[in-house]
């Protein structure tokens, strides 16, 4: 099972776990095609955008937010759809980052 973000015209955005590849998912929810969104009356919507969440793994020199010191080499895994969104997670809880290495695997449920 993974995780994908819907992304359609109107700017709504469904996140659903749903079974296949990520070619398979992709094709399903390929740019363009048009899927019914309402629950009462239609609301057909064309598909914007679609990722995968996938794993990205980092390994970098820096340190822990309001840490006092040298910086240090850290590994840190993070889930996220794209890997600009997952390099800004890292900033959530690290700064002063450099020697940034990225490794990128599809999530496996």
């Amino acid at each position: 099972m993974k995780t994908a973000r819907i992304i359609y015209s109107n700017n709504d955005v469904i996140i659903t776990n749903i079974n296949g590849t990520e070619g398979s998912i992709k094709e399903y929810y390929k740019i363009g095609k048009v899927f019914n969104l309402g629950s009462v009356e239609d609301n057909m919507q064309s598909v914007v955008s679609c990722e995968i969440l996938k794993t990205f793994k980092f390994s970098f020199v820096g340190r822990l937010i309001g840490s006092i010191g040298k910086s240090y080499k850290c590994f840190k895994t993070i889930e996220a759809y794209t890997c600009v969104e997952a390099e800004l997670k890292l900033y959530d809880t690290h700064e002063h980052i450099t020697d940034l290495n990225i490794f990128v695997k599809a999530k496996v449920n």
